[in-house]
């Protein structure tokens, strides 16, 4: 089995992270390099990584991103984001903000939350297109994605590509808050707080801040200091 590019990757994983094994990052890459030079996809993607971060080897941008581009090009979605980073932040290849836009589609057709929230970042903030920034959050959002969630909320709150809606807003906050999304669990909070798309009630909206607080979220903490309930 661990003649398998798949099983390859997978040993490489388990040294990575320790997982049942003992870790051993500079071993891992072996596995990964295996696993890549047989053109497995998932294995140049993890072998990019360990470039990038310098992980059991030594840090090469360049070279991570020949192994994100080997992995791109045959459809890895993973590979593709991390490719539209380096191009976006011109980490080891020159920066081309079109070329990163590309790849970020690419992987965001495959259903990558990331990509999708990333293109939608770039409409809103880049392009001042909020609506076409709405259409990417909530494809983000409609698969799960609690940071897809938390920032479609904020749109409806913040009326930034549709009409301001607080009800709809707070149905997205308590969407991300129940996957623990500590920003949105504050905002929740806040919501209860000020009766917005809710009503009023300081005692569902200090669950909240507490929730968020305990994760460290420095503006609940805030929140329920004011409240005089910390």
């Amino acid at each position: 089995m661990a003649g398998h590019p798949a099983s390859q990757v997978a040993v490489g994983y388990k040294l990575q992270r320790g997982l049942g094994v003992e870790k051993n990052v500079a071993e891992a890459v072996e596995w990964f390099q295996k696993a890549s030079d047989a053109g497995n996809q998932k294995g140049q993607y993890n072998l990019g990584c360990c470039y990038e971060k310098g992980l059991g080897v030594g840090k090469d941008q360049r070279m991570a991103v020949q192994w994100y581009e080997k992995a791109a090009e045959e459809g890895d979605a993973d590979a593709q984001i991390n490719l539209g980073d380096c191009y976006h932040y011109g980490f080891g290849v020159a920066g081309d903000k079109r070329r990163a836009e590309e790849w970020y589609a690419k992987a965001a057709k495959q259903g990558h939350a990331r990509a999708q929230i990333t293109l939608g970042s770039n409409c809103h903030y880049d392009q001042n297109d909020g609506k076409k920034a709405v259409e990417w959050y909530k494809m983000a959002a409609e698969q799960g994605d609690a940071d897809g969630q938390y920032i479609l909320g904020r749109c409806y709150e913040y009326e930034i590509g549709v009409a301001k809606n607080g009800k709809t807003a707070v149905e997205w906050y308590k969407k991300a808050a129940a996957q623990g999304h500590a920003i949105a669990q504050k905002s929740l909070g806040k919501c209860y707080l000020q009766g917005f798309g809710v009503w009023k009630n300081t005692t569902i909206a200090e669950e909240w801040f507490r929730k968020a607080a305990a994760q460290g979220d420095l503006r609940s903490q805030d929140f329920l200091a004011r409240m005089d309930v910390a």
